[in-house]
């Protein structure tokens, strides 16, 4: 006889369990979200860590070089003339408006309830406000920033056009989603050992793990 025990999901914290004391939390929760909605609260600027451009702050030009001198502690001998290196643009981190914040939230919503998306951060900060909001904007900045939105909208086709071999990707069944977890999660199921770098551009596999 088996002795498996089907696992059942938590209910405390949950929509339709919440105690007074909660509910108040998620109110608070809410009034706070639409206060940087309409722009009447500033909020951290600062950018996702996967964002790899400059820091706004950061304005310090580069430091060129140090001449390379030959000889013995170079003495007697002309200073290299140092090559040229090319130069990368750095991107300038993004600015976040309260109506890019609250056009991401509803973007991620889609059909679930509001309340069980903002739950699940506050329930992973132990009901602590500020630390769920810090943690909820850092959410919505990282989906803005990597352009989420975008694999949702675009067609497979679309982004194979977008993005070389990004179709290429699941014909050969490199990651693909199966089957579900005891709790009803979906199961992603990813074989690395399909994964070759130099089979695609980064840029198409970084969008592909996203997808």
């Amino acid at each position: 006889m088996s002795t498996y025990v089907q696992p059942v999901a938590p209910t405390e914290g949950r929509l339709g369990h919440l105690t007074p004391e909660q509910t108040e939390k998620l109110q608070q929760f809410w009034v706070r979200l639409y206060d940087i909605f309409d722009g009447k609260t500033q909020f951290d600027q600062t950018a996702p860590s996967s964002f790899k451009g400059q820091n706004r702050d950061d304005d310090a030009p580069a430091t060129p070089a140090a001449e390379k001198k030959s000889g013995w502690f170079g003495r007697g001998k002309a200073a290299e003339t140092p090559k040229e290196k090319a130069v990368e643009v750095a991107v300038p981190a993004p600015r976040f408006s309260g109506a890019d914040i609250q056009k991401a939230f509803w973007k991620l919503t889609m059909m679930d309830h509001p309340d069980l998306i903002i739950l699940k951060f506050i329930r992973a900060r132990k009901w602590n406000l500020d630390d769920a909001m810090k943690m909820f904007l850092n959410a919505l900045k990282w989906r803005i920033v990597e352009r989420i939105d975008e694999l949702i909208e675009l067609s497979d086709s679309e982004l194979d056009e977008k993005y070389p071999k990004f179709i290429e990707q699941m014909r050969i069944g490199k990651g693909y989603l199966r089957g579900a977890d005891p709790l009803g999660r979906p199961m992603s199921v990813v074989n690395t050992r399909l994964h070759h770098k130099n089979d695609q551009p980064p840029e198409t596999i970084h969008r592909f793990t996203l997808y």
